[in-house]
């Protein structure tokens, strides 16, 4: 196979630019679907939307018959249980672990493709301080007494870190009016 073009160029660089290119967009839409798992679900947002733009309306209309509406349930994130988040911060160890054994077995294997290249170290270090973040908000979480800082309440209440109370489902108390 000839890798040189017509003026005798080499054509060595445009399949690895080529792939490499497919790999960054592989990363990127990689890293939209991890967001989009992480992150709570936008449905369960429009369906609160709807449910405090209803509530007047309802409210409004069972007001004539004697009933007065008292609030609706949204969606509220409470923490798991410590054991989930103890086997998070195991998950998150072992991560570590293999990504930094990974990268130096890779940088340092004499006749590799990526030997003294520092992207598997670089690679390698980026995972393990984001593991090491992750395995360190689930070892606070575990350690968690009623007294959680604010910060985690908001991670409890915003991310994948906390489970749902009410499935998505609009909840509706009503009592009857005095």
């Amino acid at each position: 196979m000839n890798d040189r073009n017509q003026d005798g160029e080499s054509l060595s660089v445009f399949i690895p630019g080529l792939m490499g290119a497919g790999i960054l967009a592989s990363a990127v839409v990689l890293i939209g679907d991890l967001l989009r798992f992480l992150l709570p679900d936008t449905g369960t947002r429009r369906a609160r939307r709807i449910a405090r733009s209803a509530h007047g309306l309802i409210a409004s209309t069972v007001q004539p018959a004697g009933i007065e509406l008292v609030a609706w349930k949204r969606e509220t994130r409470v923490p798991r249980n410590r054991m989930t988040y103890l086997i998070l911060v195991v998950w998150m160890g072992v991560l570590i672990v293999a990504a930094l054994e990974e990268a130096t077995e890779e940088f340092g294997r004499a006749g590799g493709l990526l030997y003294h290249n520092p992207w598997p170290l670089i690679i390698g270090i980026t995972v393990a301080v984001l593991a090491g973040l992750v395995g360190a908000i689930g070892l606070a979480l575990a350690g968690a007494t009623t007294r959680t800082p604010s910060w985690l309440q908001w991670l409890v209440g915003n991310t994948w870190l906390g489970k749902s109370t009410i499935a998505g489902e609009l909840v509706l108390e009503a009592k009857p009016a005095r």
